[in-house]
C-alpha cells in the first residue's frame, strides 16, 4: 500500500481557495461601497430577512448562513454558522467599543400541527461567546478565525452549537429570530429560520414556559437517551482505549455521514478523570499534537493511505473555513485542552472537487510529546466527489 500522490489535495487544497490574503483581509474589512446589498441569505438553512429592519439598515452584511444537519434534529448535535462583515463606511460612528454593548434577541413561534398558533417570551442575552447551557454555545471569530469576545468590524464568523432535547419540544414549524442591536438600537442584523422539529412535548397548558428552556439543555446533565452517541461510525484506533487518557463521553457528527460541498460539525466530549490521570498538568496538555491520517478504498480493493498531517493540539484555524475549538467543562473557549472536562469541536467543508467517491478512513491520534495517548479513534464513511482516480 503506497502513500498516495491523489490525497494531497484533501490535505492541502481542501478549501484554500476561498482562503484571503492579508490585503484582501484589510479591503473587506474597510469598505463595502462597491458591493450591493443583498436580497436573499446564502446557505442551506432556509434563512430570510425579517421584513421589520430593512437589510439596507442592518450594519451586518450577511454572506452566509449555514445549518448542519438542515433541518435541525431533535436529540443530536446541531451547527449554525453565519458568517458576514460590518463594512466600516457602511457603519459611521460604530465602534468595537460599542459592539462589546450589543445585545441578541432571539424569539420563538411554533406553528402545531393542527394549525394553531404560539409565541413566547423573547431571550435577550449580550451578543458575546455565551454557554447557554452545557450543551449549547455561541461564539464569534473573526477573519483569521480567533475567538473573540465580541463581534469586530471587519469580517465575523457567528456560531452556534448544541442539543434541542426531543422530551421538551413540541412537533411543529418553528420560526426562530435573531434580531442584535447596539445600545442606540441601531441593527445588527435581524433574519429568521423557520425548521420542523419532532418533539413529544405539548406546551399548550404548561404553568410557564421554562419548558423552553429545558429543551435546550439548561440545567440538565448529560443529554438523557442515547444523546448524542450513535451518529459518528466510530472505533477506538490502534491504541487500546484503557490506554487513552481522555475518557471520551460521545462522539457526533452533523450531518451523519458528511456530505461533501456542505456543513460539517464534529463534536467530542469527554474528561480527564484525576484518578486515572495522577501528575498530569494543563502545561503537559498545551504540548500536545493531534495526527490525522487519511485512507480509501477504492472500488477494486486497492487502498491509498495519507502521510500523517501533525499539528498542535489547540484552537485554531486550518484554513478560511476549517477549524478546531476547544471549550472547558464550563463551556467556555480556551485555547489548549484542560484538566477534567473538554469539548472539542470542529468545523469545516469537505470540497467535492478534490475528493474520489469512496468509503474514506480518518484517524486522529493525539498525544503528548512523550507519546502518551490522549484518545485514539478512527471514523469511515462515505464520501461523494467528482474527483477522478489517475493510476
Amino acid at each position: 500500500m503506497r502513500p498516495s500522490t491523489a490525497l494531497a489535495p484533501l490535505l492541502c487544497c481542501t478549501i484554500a481557495v476561498h482562503a484571503q490574503s492579508p490585503t484582501q483581509q484589510r479591503l473587506h474589512a474597510e469598505s463595502g461601497a462597491a458591493r450591493p446589498w443583498p436580497a436573499d441569505i446564502l446557505g442551506n438553512s432556509n434563512a430570510t430577512y425579517c421584513p421589520l429592519v430593512p437589510v439596507q439598515e442592518q450594519r451586518f452584511e450577511i454572506e452566509f448562513i449555514e445549518i448542519a444537519p438542515c433541518p435541525i434534529v431533535s436529540d443530536h448535535v446541531f451547527y449554525i454558522w453565519m458568517y458576514g462583515s460590518i463594512w466600516r463606511d457602511r457603519a459611521i460612528n460604530l465602534t468595537e467599543e460599542i459592539l462589546a454593548n450589543a445585545t441578541l434577541t432571539i424569539k420563538f413561534n411554533i406553528t402545531y400541527v393542527d394549525g394553531a398558533f404560539d409565541s413566547f417570551k423573547p431571550l435577550t442575552i449580550p451578543m458575546a461567546p455565551t454557554a447557554l447551557s452545557r450543551w449549547n454555545h455561541i461564539d464569534i471569530r473573526n477573519m483569521t478565525g480567533a475567538h473573540k469576545e465580541r463581534m469586530v468590524l471587519g469580517g465575523n464568523d457567528v456560531v452556534s452549537d448544541g442539543v434541542i432535547l426531543r422530551q421538551w419540544v413540541v412537533a411543529g414549524n418553528w420560526t426562530m429570530e435573531f434580531d442584535a442591536r447596539v445600545p442606540d438600537g441601531r441593527c445588527l442584523f435581524d433574519f429568521s429560520l423557520t425548521q420542523w422539529m419532532d418533539g413529544d412535548f405539548d406546551p399548550r397548558g404548561a404553568e410557564d414556559s421554562s419548558w423552553l428552556a429545558k429543551a435546550f439543555g439548561s440545567g440538565s446533565g448529560l443529554p438523557s437517551s442515547d444523546v448524542p452517541r450513535e451518529l459518528n461510525n466510530a472505533t477506538y484506533g490502534k491504541t487500546p482505549a484503557k490506554d487513552q487518557l481522555f475518557t471520551i463521553e460521545f462522539l457526533d457528527v452533523a450531518p451523519f455521514p458528511i456530505v461533501s460541498g456542505e456543513l460539517y460539525y464534529v463534536y467530542l466530549y469527554a474528561n480527564f478523570w484525576p484518578q486515572w490521570t495522577p501528575g498530569l498538568s494543563e502545561a503537559d496538555l498545551a504540548k500536545a499534537t493531534l495526527s490525522i491520517t487519511f485512507s480509501i478504498i477504492y472500488a477494486d480493493g486497492s487502498q491509498d493511505h495519507s502521510k500523517p498531517w501533525t499539528i498542535p493540539l489547540e484552537s485554531k484555524m486550518l484554513d478560511r473555513f476549517r477549524h478546531i475549538g476547544i471549550r472547558n467543562e464550563t463551556g467556555h473557549a480556551t485555547d489548549h485542552m484542560s484538566l477534567r472536562a473538554n469539548d472539542i469541536a470542529a468545523d469545516g467543508y469537505v470540497p467535492k472537487q478534490f475528493v474520489v467517491s469512496r468509503n474514506w478512513t480518518m484517524e486522529f491520534d493525539a498525544r503528548l510529546p512523550d507519546g502518551t495517548c490522549l484518545f485514539d479513534f478512527a471514523m469511515t464513511q462515505w464520501v461523494n466527489g467528482n474527483l477522478q482516480r489517475h493510476v
